[in-house]
């Protein structure tokens, strides 16, 4: 993944020469991700895959937020424990779907027998860890145009500055 630096004071600027500049930007950046949020949203399953998940607590499925709901998210803000932060993010905003997306990521020796079932289950089935498979390949060309946005932004920012 690529470093950029100076988002935040690019944005400032932009905001002090035009209002709307920013924001422009941040659409554009927005919408060269929509397609990979798409295609993660196509791969959440459209009835839950185990049994168990169709109840009505918070890990139900489709209960506070539909399963499928994929938000891409602009973000200038600094990580509390990173160096760095995603400028742009994908995110499963429902929780039991985010939960099997990750099921089987961690360390086995922190498992609970019940997420070792919970686990194969998912992975007998083919419903676990889809969103990162849908978008790997695209990353590069993403962070590619994002990166040509910015520097287009950085460019028109220059020149009414001289």
């Amino acid at each position: 993944m690529a470093d950029v630096y100076g988002i935040r004071e690019m944005q400032k600027a932009l905001n002090q020469l035009e209002p709307k500049l920013a924001g422009q930007m941040q659409r554009e950046a927005k919408s060269i991700a929509k397609p990979g949020a798409d295609k993660v949203k196509a791969q959440i399953p459209t009835v839950a895959p185990l049994s168990g998940m169709n109840n009505s607590g918070r890990l139900g499925w489709d209960v506070g937020v539909r399963a499928n709901k994929v938000t891409v998210r602009y973000s200038t803000r600094r990580s509390r424990v990173a160096k760095t932060t995603s400028l742009i993010s994908i995110r499963v905003d429902s929780p039991v779907a985010a939960m099997i997306d990750v099921a089987g990521k961690g360390k086995s020796r922190d498992r609970a027998v019940a997420g070792i079932v919970m686990i194969s289950k998912l992975r007998e089935k083919g419903n676990s860890n889809f969103a990162w498979p849908a978008v790997e390949q695209e990353i590069p060309s993403m962070e590619r145009e994002i990166r040509l946005v910015i520097g287009k932004y950085a460019d028109r920012l220059n020149r009414e500055l001289r």
